[in-house]
């Protein structure tokens, strides 16, 4: 649900019908009726739907607004990481509505990064994921190694280079030939 919150950032690139039908999707299912109620309203009030969509947006949010309220469940808040604001905000928030604060999100997980504390970021997309204690060794969305805790780029440089030679022997001795 997080991760889908997160695209309505991405407006300008991907389909605002998509974006938003995919956030009510996810937040149906994950019974945050709320944040699904306010996709059914973006869904309703796009520039490209045509009076038909509109009214099926419509008659389908009826349908489930009327048996579930509008609300979402109680969660976490976290402190706003503008030092001079502490608005709480949820997880899947992407900025502060008070101060218009924005920040990164993990890319595991989705929660808000608001401290240093246990994170990794890649060196390749330069995206920051939480490292929660598993043996995450590659980075999620581009699939560069990931340096270990500690791990100097000496290190780094020389385990790289023995994955592509042990990649290259791997294939050394393999005839590639188009299937018949």
């Amino acid at each position: 649900m997080r991760t889908s919150l997160r695209l309505a950032e991405y407006e300008d690139i991907l389909d605002a019908r998509d974006i938003y039908s995919l956030i009510a999707l996810a937040t149906f299912h994950a019974k945050y009726m709320g944040e699904c109620s306010r996709a059914f309203i973006k869904l309703e009030s796009l520039d490209t739907a045509t009076a038909e969509e509109r009214e099926n947006y419509k008659k389908l949010a009826m349908s489930i607004f009327t048996r579930f309220p509008p609300e979402d469940p109680q969660v976490r808040k976290y402190p706003c990481p503008n030092d001079k604001c502490q608005t709480p905000i949820f997880d899947w928030q992407t900025r502060c509505f008070e101060c218009n604060a924005a920040y990164n999100g993990c890319i595991i997980t989705g929660r808000p990064i608001l401290s240093r504390d246990k994170l990794h970021h890649c060196r390749t997309c330069k995206h920051r994921m939480y490292h929660n204690g598993s043996k995450l060794r590659n980075c999620p969305m581009c699939h560069t190694r990931l340096r270990a805790p500690g791990e100097t780029a000496a290190q780094s440089k020389r385990l790289d280079q023995a994955a592509v030679a042990a990649q290259g022997s791997s294939s050394a001795g393999r005839d590639d030939h188009e299937f018949d």
